[in-house]
């Protein structure tokens, strides 16, 4: 029986939930297999490389490293974004966002231009593009180190996407779009302590928390992205949980016509879209 082998009956017999998922995903990544097939391709023997990769991974794991640092990339939006921890890892909701920000501009005129802020992997901006070659795309965030992950899924997929480094709307001086979508650092300070040790360790802080409540980047949102956005421009941003209401009240009715909430799958009021009015 391979080392491999063992470690596949080990887990099946002693972990349950997403750590044996993650465990078993593991394997499938180092043994080049889709979990279905995981029992067959493990009988097999395999080299002292991809052992030490496994055993590598393994105690990265176990020291609580997310599973997508380990593999270096998560599907998102028919793309593989590649991550690192100088970026967060896309989750499910972002996911959902990307969505209904395509359904919005397959309605609508493809050549618009769509600014994605606080890009971070490129993951919005860079599907967006994917599947809306006519939208005219830049990706925005303050980190450098991000900014290079965000190139490089850029150029992996021979996008045609401009990137820009600069402090929030910065970048952006002088010009207009036609959508701006942000999905922000929300998570308050004080709720750090309730956050998996797997986020607060091994995530970057910088795209983690938006100040003691979570809310300064939709505060400054609120008070300078109107100048950027064309009449009819619309905003979409992403929020935390139970900050809907907290949120709406920063964007006043003298500039926006309407304003448009959408769930996630859990029934979280998650995502905000407003229309500048024209």
């Amino acid at each position: 029986m391979s080392l491999l082998c063992g470690y596949y009956r080990y887990v099946v017999d002693s972990f349950d939930g997403m750590e044996r998922v993650e465990r078993l995903r593991w394997l499938a990544h180092v043994a080049s297999c889709s979990l279905a097939d995981l029992p067959w391709v493990l009988e097999r023997s395999f080299d002292e490389a991809r052992i030490l990769q496994f055993e590598e991974g393994l105690e990265r794991l176990d020291q609580g490293e997310p599973l997508a640092y380990l593999i270096g990339f998560v599907p998102f939006g028919g793309l593989d974004i590649a991550v690192g921890r100088s970026v967060l890892i896309p989750r499910p909701e972002t996911e959902l966002l990307w969505e209904l920000v395509l359904k919005y501009i397959e309605t609508r005129q493809q050549g618009w231009t769509l600014w994605d802020v606080c890009t971070g992997s490129g993951c919005l901006g860079l599907a967006l593009k994917y599947h809306c070659p006519r939208l005219a795309v830049t990706l925005s965030d303050i980190c450098g180190d991000a900014l290079k992950i965000a190139k490089h899924n850029r150029d992996r997929y021979d996008l045609d996407v401009r990137i820009v480094q600069g402090d929030f709307l910065q970048p952006f001086q002088g010009e207009m779009a036609d959508m701006i979508v942000v999905n922000p650092p929300y998570v308050a300070l004080r709720d750090r302590d309730r956050l998996d040790r797997s986020v607060v360790e091994f995530e970057p802080e910088l795209a983690l928390f938006g100040g003691e409540d979570g809310l300064d980047l939709y505060r400054r949102l609120a008070e300078e992205v109107i100048a950027f956005l064309r009449p009819g421009g619309v905003l979409a941003l992403e929020l935390g949980i139970g900050q809907l209401d907290v949120v709406t009240k920063f964007f006043s009715p003298i500039f926006w016509r309407q304003k448009k909430v959408y769930q996630d799958l859990a029934g979280v009021d998650r995502f905000f879209f407003l229309e500048a009015l024209s």
